[in-house]
């Protein structure tokens, strides 16, 4: 009887082992037909008793692999048999994080997907689709009520993000829907210091127009016209004269944009900083220059310093 017994519950717990791996196989082939927008396969699978919530070790759902391909009508059938669209994976993503287009964006936030969820690190979905320029996406999000000045754990936002690339129409977005021209992001840098240092001439006179402190300054007492000159960037450095920039204002390290411009060698740059009233402190830019080998800046700033060489 002992033995019938034992006999009995090895099958049952072989069956049930069974059953187990028959469905993990059913929940891995779910997640390959979704990533393949495979929306016959999908069904088929679903009616089998797959999990259309079960996740991979990363976290990953099946509406995650289909919102990230562009697979719309995958999206729409996991929804309809109750995929979570709030799901998020081990770095906190969840599948609107990474759509590729405003048409799944506007589905997955039909259904209930929360527009502000975020990374582990604070970013958000917002933040994502300005960087990657995807102006609808944004315009969707914005419309969606999505917080535009929520910071990451950088303290960086959308529009900072946006500052350091070349979105400008995103950028003007965000701007119209509120965004800080002037949020101090980490060490204190802001948008149109990031514009400066990218050398982005119009996202600079955009953030102008939009109220951005010229002369705001970060942890190290940089301002923007302090990096502009490293790019090169004429048009930046003229633009951020106009608005007024000091011309003479100095970091922590007593760096100025003349100092700067000059050990670049950027000859226009020095020419205009000197019509706006740069003087040389110590000779540092003609020093620097001269060092570098800018004669031709040299001669600009004070040729005196090439006497005796």
């Amino acid at each position: 009887m002992i033995t019938i017994l034992i006999a009995v519950a090895v099958v049952v717990v072989v069956l049930a082992i069974l059953i187990l791996l028959l469905r993990r196989r059913s929940v891995d082939d779910l997640l390959v037909a979704a990533l393949n927008g495979l929306l016959e396969d999908v069904d088929r699978l679903l009616d089998d008793g797959a999990d259309v919530n079960e996740q991979t070790e990363e976290g990953s759902t099946s509406l995650m692999f289909a919102s990230r391909q562009g697979h719309i009508e995958v999206c729409r059938l996991l929804i309809r048999s109750g995929a979570d669209v709030n799901l998020a994976d081990a770095e906190g993503g969840t599948a609107l994080m990474t759509v590729p287009s405003k048409e799944i964006a506007e589905l997955l936030i039909e259904n209930g997907a929360d527009v502000d969820a975020s990374y582990n690190d604070q970013r958000t979905t917002l933040m994502m689709a300005s960087e990657r320029g995807h102006l609808e996406i944004v315009r969707v999000l914005l419309e969606a009520g999505a917080e535009v000045n929520a910071k990451d754990s950088q303290g960086h936002t959308a529009l900072f993000g946006v500052a350091a690339r070349d979105h400008i129409q995103v950028a003007d977005l965000l701007l119209q829907a509120g965004a800080e021209a002037d949020s101090p992001q980490e060490k204190d840098r802001t948008p149109l210091m990031a514009a400066a240092i990218n050398g982005n001439p119009e996202l600079i006179k955009l953030l102008l127009e939009y109220g951005a402190g010229v002369d705001a300054r970060d942890g190290d007492d940089r301002t923007a016209l302090l990096v502009a000159p490293l790019t090169g960037c004429f048009e930046c450095v003229e633009l951020l004269l106009d608005a007024g920039a000091e011309v003479q204002a100095m970091d922590k390290g007593g760096v100025f944009a003349l100092q700067t411009a000059a050990s670049k060698g950027h000859t226009k740059i020095v020419e205009m900083l000197l019509s706006r009233g740069a003087e040389d402190v110590e000779n540092r830019a003609a020093g620097i220059a001269a060092m570098n080998g800018h004669l031709d800046v040299v001669q600009l700033i004070n040729p005196s310093v090439l006497e005796g060489r």
